[in-house]
């Protein structure tokens, strides 16, 4: 080591580690940064539908939450995050059945990140009707006054809050079951094969 070179090679080679280091840090940062902005909150145009039929039909691919409302035609609404080429496909109608059918994203990307598109339906119907959700995996809410109500998912919780109706069923494959019923129907069923039941 030359005691005049004010950078021993030691100091050199530390110096340049550090910088390279620090580099990376940065970059790294950057690309978290970069994914995190990309997953915002947003929230998907309203839809409404004149072709609901009797019953109303809902099939989902995500969790829905199902609300009496003061409106005379069934009214959609979509909040959730997602990234762009993960967006949740538009609701479809056909044979009067509404078709909630989820994200965009592959089944594997669903599984391994499921952020990638983490949405719920919100659906508005009129008052007394019959009303009919099923879902594939996901959780189910229900509040308001039906003439009949009738709820499955194959996993998911079912969530009825001040909910009034003649007739209500409610089942999950693996869930719980939490009922506020008012007054209580006249016919009741809830279902789970695995989680547990509330009834208030």
């Amino acid at each position: 080591m030359n005691p005049s070179d004010p950078h021993p090679s030691g100091s050199s080679t530390n110096l340049r580690r550090g910088l390279i280091a620090a580099t990376l840090v940065l970059v790294a940062g950057a690309a978290v940064g970069a994914s995190v902005t990309e997953r915002i909150e947003r929230r998907g145009a309203s839809t409404t539908s004149s072709a609901a039929g009797d019953p109303i039909i809902i099939d989902a691919g995500r969790a829905v939450d199902v609300i009496v409302a003061d409106v005379s035609q069934v009214q959609i609404r979509i909040d959730g995050t997602w990234s762009g080429p993960d967006a949740p496909n538009a609701p479809r109608m056909p044979g009067g059945v509404i078709v909630l059918p989820g994200c965009n994203a592959p089944w594997w990307k669903d599984i391994a990140t499921y952020d990638a598109c983490d949405i719920t339906y919100h659906v508005s119907v009129p008052s007394q009707r019959d009303v009919r959700v099923q879902v594939d995996c996901s959780d189910v809410r229900l509040s308001g006054t039906f003439r009949s109500v009738t709820a499955t998912t194959g996993c998911g919780d079912i969530t009825a809050r001040d909910l009034t109706a003649t007739s209500a069923e409610f089942i999950t494959g693996s869930g719980g079951i939490y009922l506020k019923l008012t007054p209580p129907p006249r016919r009741l069923l809830a279902h789970t094969n695995s989680g547990d039941v509330s009834v208030v």
